[in-house]
């Protein structure tokens, strides 16, 4: 016999039945989560086991009600080797199936209890639609038809769990469960005003029982009916505990060697940045200045522009070195309140010529109110500065750029965040790209956008702030970057500004 990954509360443990049908599913969803026939089988697994779909119910976030067995499934699909965690139990040697029965255990009253519960499920929906129930609530109404009998169920893996749930009674069942089915056992809910939803569940689990009472008898109403607890085989259930362990130390190895590249990739760039910094800098200087010096005596044009050319090549490759040190070895900031559209007023302004030259459209878009942001300004500045000018290159000429920015409702003032917008008219961005545009060197240029290290850089300021910058998948006309800050937040030890490193 296998069992599911015990429930617990306090003291009290329940282990609820896991049939191969469902080990099955949950195999696949391992590995290959992503594939949607494997996700579908795994959603009509929990809408057919009642086992399954109890188990989940009770790992569901509490804050929340399930609209159906499709949202406990898709919440699980999310991470299940973190949900399908054995390792509390049993030894890593010990496979699920070895473990002893619960002392109230009765397979063939299990059995009985679950294809009741699946009878009822199956009929809802034609019920709830006879009683003009909204269809949005069906898949709730079939959730909980399919868990109607949560107390009976539980009472066979461990402690009794009565309903209503009296004070010091152990249940791991969510509370919005143990209201519905209490409500469901009240002589009267049947004629609760507007409550179709649980007219619906009523009438189908009668309806069901009828049937069950009608097509075998009442004294075979409790033989175990198909499909029933499965024996201990070597199969999926077997193996679920031993896959999931495999599947956690991968993901686990993914993340270590995902951090441990990083961390090596910022090395590298560290001392790239360093040497070049010393070995290249010096002769960059000397090029500079002696293009300077020769444009001061130079009266001819063509050789006073290539000159200029040199002095600004050279300008460029220090600026390329300075951005490396700035992403392998970020600064420390120096947070001050700033109010957002002074400062974007100030890169617009210095950005401007650039942008008439090309004759691109500069514009923004701020609200009256002033948005104000603890932030480094001129790190600030330079990311913001990075960004516009990447838009104004993927344009290249006409077109437009919108730089827009708005507050962030949140909860709390902690969490208070203000959303800065760059929208440019441009080609767009590819999806090669999109993988890849936030690496440092990353060149976009063959798709018009971006010499390498501008979106990376304002990428690394931005999350120094603590902020986010993402490209907006909802923009169809060229390309938006959406960047979050936290709002200025001022308590009575002065301003805050959580940053990463």
């Amino acid at each position: 016999m296998f069992w599911l990954p015990q429930l617990a509360v306090g003291a009290s443990h329940w282990r609820l039945p896991l049939i191969e049908s469902t080990a099955t599913a949950m195999v696949a969803v391992l590995f290959s989560g992503a594939d949607p026939a494997t996700r579908g089988a795994f959603r009509d697994a929990v809408a057919t086991d009642p086992a399954l779909a109890l188990w989940l119910v009770c790992k569901f976030p509490t804050e929340h009600i399930p609209r159906g067995s499709d949202e406990v499934a898709e919440w699980f699909l999310r991470d299940p080797a973190a949900l399908l965690n054995w390792d509390a139990e049993v030894d890593h040697d010990v496979a699920a199936g070895d473990q002893p029965p619960p002392a109230g255990w009765l397979p063939d009253r299990w059995n009985a209890l679950a294809e009741r519960s699946r009878g009822a499920a199956r009929g809802v929906a034609g019920h709830a639609i006879q009683a003009g129930c909204d269809s949005a609530l069906i898949p709730s109404a079939e959730l909980i038809a399919l868990l109607h009998q949560a107390p009976e169920l539980l009472a066979l893996c461990g402690p009794i769990a009565g309903v209503p749930v009296t004070v010091g009674e152990p249940t791991c069942l969510p509370r919005w469960l143990v209201t519905a089915v209490n409500r469901l056992r009240q002589a009267d809910s049947s004629e609760d005003a507007g409550d179709d939803m649980l007219r619906s569940v009523q009438r189908a689990i009668a309806a069901h029982q009828a049937d069950a009472l009608r097509s075998r008898g009442p004294a075979s109403e409790l033989s175990p009916p198909e499909p029933t607890i499965a024996q201990a085989t070597l199969g999926p259930a077997a193996m679920l505990p031993k896959m999931v362990r495999t599947v956690a130390r991968l993901a686990q190895l993914e993340g270590d060697f995902s951090t441990a590249l990083e961390s090596a990739k910022l090395d590298a760039m560290r001392e790239l940045a360093y040497g070049a910094s010393h070995e290249i800098n010096n002769p960059l200087a000397n090029i500079s200045t002696r293009a300077q010096t020769l444009l001061i005596d130079e009266t001819d044009p063509e050789r006073r522009r290539k000159l200029a050319t040199i002095n600004s090549q050279a300008f460029r490759a220090h600026e390329m070195i300075s951005d490396i040190m700035l992403f392998a070895k970020p600064p420390q900031l120096d947070p001050t309140p700033i109010e957002l559209a002074e400062l974007v007023a100030e890169v617009v302004a210095e950005l401007a010529d650039d942008a008439a030259e090309q004759g691109t459209e500069l514009r923004t878009d701020f609200p009256d109110h002033p948005l104000t942001l603890l932030a480094d300004r001129g790190h600030l500045a330079i990311a913001l500065k990075a960004l516009l000018r990447n838009s104004l290159e993927a344009v290249g000429l006409g077109g437009q750029v919108e730089l827009t920015g708005r507050p962030v409702v949140a909860e709390g003032p902690r969490d208070s965040q203000v959303e800065i917008g760059v929208h440019d008219t441009g080609p767009g961005v590819s999806a090669e790209a999109r993988e890849s545009m936030f690496n440092p060197f990353y060149s976009g240029r063959e798709a018009g956008r971006g010499l390498g290290l501008g979106l990376s850089k304002c990428w690394r300021i931005v999350t120094l702030h603590g902020g986010t910058i993402r490209l907006d998948d909802a923009c169809s006309d060229g390309a938006r970057f959406v960047i979050c800050l936290p709002a200025s937040t001022v308590d009575a030890d002065g301003p805050v500004l959580v940053t990463h490193g």
